[in-house]
């Protein structure tokens, strides 16, 4: 690795910065202990990937019914589009921040379902498993926005609750959150910077590309081709 082990340690730990090393040090590492051998690394991944039925074990939690929680893990779970994460060599980036990020919302849930207020071990345990997903990919920044929907819609909290103790957690993430966002948007070198990642406000292209997802998501069941 160009940075060295103690700089990209520096950037995992530092998951506000600018930079992009903890991601390619997945893989370098990866590529490394397993010499190039794709068996072994896929089997890691795979094993990452299995981590997505935590989706049953949320729904379980929260709607306490076998039946929906088989067929939320079902939903997420069994995607014929997704198919290329199982073969993919660049998609561990993908797995790690979807394995994290759930992992964040299940130790969410089970310390909201367990009491109102989350242990200190709960909450670094939670605040942890952020930072993980945030140094895996950007997309695990959602990962905030799914806690605060179990906060709004599944224990309620009265005006300024974020400034007792049961709202201290939801309070942190949303700060990892915003530092992480002003680091990737505002930072040297920052990937906000790269024409991929520039940002180009459109209601348009909002719903455009939330069609393409839908379109994906359903296996093309909304077509947008003109009749005739």
């Amino acid at each position: 690795m160009a940075r060295g082990w103690w700089r990209t340690l520096a950037d995992c730990l530092t998951f506000w910065s600018s930079s992009i090393g903890p991601r390619r040090a997945v893989l370098s590492v990866a590529l490394r202990v397993f010499k190039l051998n794709p068996l072994p690394y896929h089997a890691v991944a795979l094993a990452f990937l299995f981590g997505d039925m935590a989706h049953y074990l949320v729904s379980r939690l929260l709607a306490r019914s076998f039946a929906v929680a088989v067929a939320a893990a079902v939903l997420f779970c069994a995607q014929a589009n997704m198919v290329d994460l199982f073969y993919g060599t660049d998609t561990i980036y993908d797995i790690l921040a979807s394995f994290f990020s759930l992992l964040t919302l299940l130790l969410y849930v089970r310390a909201r379902t367990g009491g109102d207020t989350p242990s200190t071990r709960q909450a670094v345990a939670i605040l942890a498993s952020f930072a993980a997903a945030l140094d895996s990919k950007e997309i695990a920044v959602v990962a905030r926005a799914r806690c605060s929907a179990m906060r709004l819609f599944s224990w309620p909290s009265p005006p300024l609750a974020w400034l007792r103790a049961d709202g201290l957690v939801a309070t942190l993430l949303s700060a990892a959150a915003l530092l992480y966002a002003a680091g990737k948007i505002f930072g040297h070198d920052s990937i906000a910077q790269m024409d991929a990642y520039r940002l180009h406000p459109s209601l348009s292209l909002y719903l455009d590309n939330n069609l393409v997802y839908l379109q994906s998501f359903f296996y093309g069941l909304f077509s947008t081709r003109a009749a005739g």
